[in-house]
């Protein structure tokens, strides 16, 4: 017995009973999905297989497989951006990491801060600032081909790096 939101699809008559039994339900919206504004998809309440054209078939085949293509492609896209913010965030991470284990080396906070910026810079500029604008422009003059992308994230995760410990030095500034 089909449920109040579905129509029965095809009726066969059994033999022993002598009757039409539905021996299969399917529901309305497969039917009336992908069709034109305006037009309407007129489909009988009960139909057998042989009602159905091949046209009519082929066309809910297509659009089956047009949303299938579009759910895959969706799904590649976010699995993508994810594995972009977490790149975004690991390089982040980790130049955070190298600036502070190139602070300890010197003795961290207790080295005079002269000492403490040579140990942090590349010719006379931030190590971080270096590392992300280098890998930010790579990726963003797309010079890493199909990981211009991927490259490019790296490059914003160690900016943000620069940014923040920018920010916080700022901070302890202010406060002195």
């Amino acid at each position: 017995m089909c449920s109040d939101l579905s129509i029965p699809l095809f009726k066969r008559k059994l033999m022993s009973e002598g009757e039409n039994q539905s021996i299969g339900c399917v529901a309305p919206t497969i039917f009336a999905q992908n069709t034109q504004p305006g037009k309407e998809f007129k489909m009988a309440k009960e139909a057998s297989l042989a009602d159905i054209s091949k046209k009519e078939l082929a066309e809910q085949y297509a659009s089956l497989k047009r949303r299938m293509d579009k759910s895959r492609k969706q799904a590649r896209d976010e699995g993508e951006t994810l594995i972009r913010d977490v790149i975004t965030v690991g390089s982040g991470a980790g130049v955070g990491y190298l600036m502070g284990s190139r602070a300890a080396s010197v003795g961290g906070a207790a080295a005079g801060e002269e000492e403490l910026a040579e140990a942090q810079q590349i010719a006379g500029v931030d190590m971080d600032l270096v590392i992300g604008g280098g890998l930010a422009a790579v990726g963003l003059m797309k010079l890493g081909g199909k990981m211009s992308d991927t490259v490019r994230a790296a490059g914003i995760g160690a900016l943000t790096s620069w940014a923040s410990r920018l920010a916080h030095e700022k901070g302890l500034e202010a406060e002195e």
